[in-house]
């Protein structure tokens, strides 16, 4: 079945196609090039960046179709809570229904989280560790890898999840892998990392370490330390990660009810 594009759609389309050059010119200005350089604003960083090269003869172009990479890369922010439900037809959880709660991350949003911790089996905490260097939006005197810290304390001491498992995804190491690649040193922000090596390995299993050990120190019961690397333009990958968390998932409710 092909989908006919709204006439919305055809403008925007026809608006854009006509601007392909324009936005090719803004972009390599170099009075453009050094504002940002002195702002220290990475826009190739940020979530929707389609300005490298090849990406705006393809996208600004008349019969653009948006691709899944392309998708994926657009990376909308998550507001409120929104649920899916995923029903098994095949595999190890078969004619069994999930319940995903999707929150957002965000300080005004975290009250909103608590009505959900009564019955949770599992939580999956995303930490972006690409963002070592940034500050919170609510807050400017906030690092944002900081406040992952204090938040994923907060939810490892939850008396509400003392029983659900919690998962750790170290994500966005694709920005992270990026940063690392441009000059940016990890210790210029955070000076405990020292004079180690300044790879993507190093620096995640440096930040996984830290989060380990608040897990230790704060967890009201015994539980395993999972992490997985993550980034989510690399679907395979993420979908192989997911597996193996929901094959974690149903073996820990089968053992709970004696069943393993």
């Amino acid at each position: 079945m092909v989908r006919r594009r709204s006439s919305a759609e055809n403008n925007t389309a026809e608006v854009l196609a006509s601007c392909a050059d324009d936005i090719k010119a803004l972009w390599r200005n170099e009075t453009i090039q050094a504002m940002l350089k002195k702002r220290r604003i990475r826009l190739d960083l940020m979530p929707g960046f389609f300005l490298q090269e090849g990406d705006v003869d393809r996208i600004a172009c008349r019969d653009y179709t948006p691709s899944d990479d392309d998708v994926v890369r657009a990376r909308l922010r998550t507001l409120g809570v929104q649920e899916h439900r995923i029903y098994f037809e095949t595999g190890p959880a078969a004619g069994t229904e999930w319940y995903l709660y999707d929150v957002g991350g965000s300080r005004t949003q975290r009250p909103t989280w608590f009505p959900y911790f009564d019955d949770c089996n599992a939580i999956i905490f995303l930490a972006p560790i690409s963002c070592f260097d940034e500050k919170l939006a609510e807050d400017r005197r906030v690092n944002r890898l900081e406040d992952s810290y204090s938040l994923w304390k907060m939810i490892c001491s939850s008396k509400l999840l003392a029983n659900a498992q919690i998962i750790l995804f170290l994500n966005k190491c694709d920005l992270l892998e990026k940063k690392l690649r441009s000059g940016i040193r990890v210790k210029d922000y955070v000076p405990s990392f020292g004079d180690r090596k300044n790879d993507v390995h190093t620096v995640a299993q440096y930040f996984a370490s830290h989060f380990k050990e608040i897990a230790k120190q704060h967890t009201s019961t015994v539980r395993p330390f999972r992490v997985h690397l993550t980034s989510v333009i690399d679907t395979r990958a993420t979908a192989l990660t997911l597996g193996i968390v929901g094959e974690s998932i149903l073996r820990s409710q089968l053992r709970n009810a004696d069943l393993l």
